[in-house]
């Protein structure tokens, strides 16, 4: 297992891992309080299976490397051709289907260090899970699965909040997949949205507006699930 510490170094590191300089922190809010959890609606099979690709602002606007009309303002058309052009090696592993398992371990993620968002990384991890995503039809879209197999919920948010910050734009537009794809994994665990709220801070103080506002829509997301007895 990774330490938070040797991840935090890892995706702080100014140039070495995101080849630009990262955002100050934002500033700090208040913990929710007195939030009453209803869960009085079913959530329907179209939102359950839309979770992950378009739940959230930031899947709406990225959900799709390869579509350039689709990719927001922090995601060019640099990301666009990124996603267009797998590495030789990945796209055989595609064809042969591969799992998320076979592509982090070919992508030798765990020893990334200070890498982590280079372009053979979590990036071509996170677009090889993308792609394969619509040949299996999985739910989890963005590979969590795999990922929590190394690293704990806690090491991934602080990683995905720094890539989040960064100015790199393949590196946020990845950061910004993972954190969807936390979302829709948390909700598919019926995970509590206190916890969730922590997670998201990433062992700091401090959360970002995009992600205090998503969390909003998990609460109500999660207000809909149906009450298990």
């Amino acid at each position: 297992m990774v330490a938070v510490a040797s991840l935090a170094a890892s995706v702080g590191a100014s140039s070495v891992v995101t080849e630009s300089k990262m955002a100050t922190a934002r500033a700090l809010i208040d913990e929710p309080s007195g939030i009453r959890l209803l869960r009085t609606e079913k959530l329907t099979d179209e939102d359950d299976v839309s979770e992950e690709r378009a739940g959230f602002d930031f899947v709406n606007k990225l959900k799709n490397l390869i579509k350039p009309k689709s990719v927001s303002k922090v995601a060019p058309k640099v990301i666009a051709k990124e996603g267009n052009n797998l590495p030789a090696d990945l796209a055989k592993m595609l064809k042969a289907e591969k799992s998320t398992d076979d592509a982090f371990a070919a992508l030798n993620i765990k020893n990334a260090g200070t890498n982590l968002f280079r372009r053979d990384k979590l990036p071509g991890y996170v677009r090889y899970s993308e792609l394969a995503s619509k040949q299996t039809g999985t739910l989890d879209v963005y590979g969590i699965a795999t990922l929590r197999k190394h690293f704990t919920d806690i090491e991934l948010s602080k990683v995905v909040n720094a890539g989040m910050k960064s100015t790199d734009d393949l590196t946020k537009a990845t950061a910004e997949r993972l954190r969807a794809g936390q979302f829709g994994t948390w909700l598919r665990e019926r995970k509590e949205p206190r916890e969730v709220y922590q997670l998201l801070k990433g062992g700091t103080k401090t959360i970002s507006d995009v992600d205090r506002a998503n969390w909003r829509k998990y609460l109500g997301k999660f207000n809909k699930l149906p009450v298990v007895v």
